[in-house]
């Protein structure tokens, strides 16, 4: 701050790391225009005097532009300017929206530490050396439309009360969302994350959260939450299939379709899977993979091929889509019990067992019906075991048919059993 006969010239304002050099404005006294809070007062002035910072910034090429403890009257708009050093928005405050449109930038691009008191709505833009977005606060949306990342993309700690979207953009350097909290919800709509260099989302809260169109490959998801249905994790795709009302960012509400609509959604949940398979996350990648198939066996038709007259709906009930090892085990003993209790009233078969005349059977006598039964669980686990063995096919065809059925069954669910406890090996 420098004085001339005891009158304050230079603004007061001072930073962790700058000065600033700027005149004070004569209707606040100790700041400059740029630092002043007397927001009414600098709206037509501010706009005129913040151009002509942008005019220096154009003129020189290669400098470090600091634009630091600024206070925005109003919305900020910046179209179609090519930026040829890096610039840094820091602990600001704007008291509108951000708004760039058609901008390219040759340097580093970063928002830090600021406090913005509206909307943040960035597209068409070229950021050739990175974006950052760091440690704001933002009390409106934010939206990064059609835009393309050359390198480092980092959306750290910042604060988003309305929506955060990230659509139809290219990021080639490395991408990261780490420790954001919006309130509403995280849209990535037809991104092609494989072409990063890396992906990361850590300690984000994905309950709601939409990935239409997008391609989700090679993405570490480290600390995030998700939305849980049961057992498995539901993203907001699949909840619009069910929704009345469509969400006003949803991309894909034109497609009349449903089955279409739930082929993609299905698509999203592979992706989600493999990449927890990647990371070695057997439980999650289990969840999605559970998602996925549930959305294959809503897309089968009316109600019956849905819950009857389908392989989905079947591989469902005996082993929860290979993930469960209790539903395909238990499946194995109530077969095992139907078809010994189907043996057991077969008159030749009883006869064969028990060598005794079906002229002296008694029915009636509880202790001869239990003696009979557990004689056709050992017979059919032996017939099991022995196809060779079912003989007197002439006698006793009942019974060699449901042995014929039960062995099929059998080895089908003991198929399931064994791959369910392996991805339960896995998962410890």
């Amino acid at each position: 701050m420098e004085q001339k006969n005891n009158i304050i010239t230079k603004c007061k304002y001072e930073s962790e790391f700058s000065k600033c050099n700027f005149p004070i404005w004569e209707k606040d006294g100790l700041y400059c225009i740029f630092h002043s809070e007397l927001i009414n007062e600098k709206k037509d002035k501010f706009e005129i005097e913040f151009k002509n910072i942008l005019k220096t910034i154009e003129n020189e090429p290669g400098k470090f532009n600091d634009i630091n403890g600024f206070v925005f009257p109003e919305t900020v708009k910046l179209e179609h300017i090519k930026f040829l050093s890096t610039i840094r928005i820091s602990n600001c405050k704007f008291f509108g929206d951000i708004c760039l449109e058609g901008c390219e930038f040759n340097s580093e691009f970063r928002i830090i530490g600021n406090i913005i008191h509206g909307n943040v709505e960035i597209k068409w833009s070229k950021f050739d050396k990175g974006f950052i977005f760091n440690w704001n606060e933002v009390t409106g949306y934010f939206k990064f439309h059609i835009n393309f990342v050359n390198a480092v993309t980092s959306f750290r700690v910042s604060q988003i009360k309305d929506y955060f979207i990230i659509s139809f953009s290219s990021f080639i350097g490395e991408m990261e969302i780490i420790d954001m909290k919006v309130r509403k919800a995280l849209y990535f709509y037809g991104i092609d994350f494989s072409r990063a260099a890396r992906t990361r989302f850590r300690n984000i809260d994905l309950t709601n959260v939409y990935f239409s169109d997008s391609k989700l490959v090679d993405i570490d998801f480290i600390g995030t939450t998700w939305k849980t249905q049961k057992n498995r994790i539901v993203i907001g795709d699949e909840i619009v299939l069910q929704a009345e009302e469509i969400p006003t960012h949803y991309p894909i509400k034109n497609i009349q379709n449903l089955k279409e609509k739930e082929s993609i959604v299905e698509s999203l949940y592979l992706q989600l899977c493999a990449n927890y398979d990647k990371s070695r996350l057997f439980d999650i990648s289990g969840k999605f993979y559970l998602s996925a198939m549930e959305m294959r066996r809503q897309s089968r038709g009316n109600w019956f091929r849905r819950n009857l007259f389908s392989w989905e709906a079947w591989y469902k009930y005996i082993s929860l889509y290979g993930q469960s090892s209790k539903r395909a085990f238990w499946g194995i003993i109530l077969i095992l019990f139907l078809s010994s209790i189907i043996i057991s009233f077969d008159p030749n078969i009883i006869q064969h067992l028990d060598n005794t005349p079906i002229s002296d059977f008694n029915f009636k006598d509880i202790l001869f019906i239990i003696k009979i039964f557990l004689k056709s669980v050992k017979y059919n686990l032996y017939c099991l075991i022995h196809p060779a063995e079912w003989t007197f096919q002439d006698k006793i065809s009942l019974t060699a048919f449901v042995t014929a059925c039960e062995r099929i069954f059998v080895i089908l669910l003991g198929t399931f059993f064994l791959l369910a406890l392996r991805r339960r090996f896995r998962r410890s």
